[in-house]
């Protein structure tokens, strides 16, 4: 898992500087990330319910939450909300 937070850690990073490397990629990337399974709240999850949609978006937020969780104890300044 270390090798891939130090790649999440470096862009996450790079994205919020102005000047950034690959600043014109992060700019063609998505603004939100609502309409991604990983990221439908409740009400939505529950709509999916007993499917395999249901259950891979759940195991993959634990994954992403985990994840987040790791960096944040490398740095608590780190915050990418």
């Amino acid at each position: 898992m270390i090798e891939h937070c130090a790649i999440i850690l470096y862009i996450l990073t790079e994205w919020k500087k102005p000047e950034a490397r690959f600043k014109a990629y992060f700019d063609t990337m998505p603004k939100s990330y609502d309409e991604f399974p990983v990221m439908f709240d409740e009400k939505m999850l529950d709509l999916v319910k007993g499917t395999n949609l249901h259950a891979k978006a759940k195991s993959r937020y634990n994954t992403y939450k985990t994840r987040y969780e790791f960096l944040k104890g490398l740095d608590p300044e780190f915050d990418f909300t």
